[in-house]
């Protein structure tokens, strides 16, 4: 799909949620950064203006391979925007207090997202926890 038939499609369909449904409590989207299984730089056009106008006043919540960094530039951007993330807590387990702490956030590794069974040796399960919620370990 190409930028204005996203734009398009998607407008229309938060149109009818936000007329149909205007109590409705937040709106969650994620930005176009992932082809497949790997993740992309968003294109021209690429970005989710139109939503968020459309959206505003009421709570839009943003996903999207956005990093610690991005979360102040997309607040300020979109007035009504929350970063959230997914992708990092698999190789974060300790991400909230990295943003508290403002630590960078640890690469994550797609290929060891669906690993199963007794044989799963690598992933969130083998990830140090290295900052509490008073900051550092020991």
């Amino acid at each position: 799909m190409g930028p204005a038939e996203r734009t398009e499609t998607f407008s229309y369909i938060a149109g009818e949620i936000k007329r149909r449904h205007p109590d409705f409590a937040y709106l969650h989207v994620i930005e176009p950064r992932v082809s497949g299984a790997s993740d992309r730089e968003a294109g021209e056009g690429e970005n989710l203006d139109f939503l968020a106008e459309l959206w505003a006043p009421s709570p839009l919540l943003v996903a999207g391979g956005y990093k610690l960094e991005d979360a102040e530039e997309v607040a300020s951007k979109y007035e009504n925007a929350v970063v959230v993330y997914g992708r990092y807590f698999i190789s974060n387990p300790d991400l909230v207090a990295r943003i508290k702490f403002n630590v960078p956030f640890r690469p994550y590794d797609r290929a060891t997202f669906y690993l199963r069974g007794p044989d799963k040796t690598e992933g969130y399960t083998d990830i140090p926890l290295e900052y509490g919620p008073e900051g550092k370990l020991q």
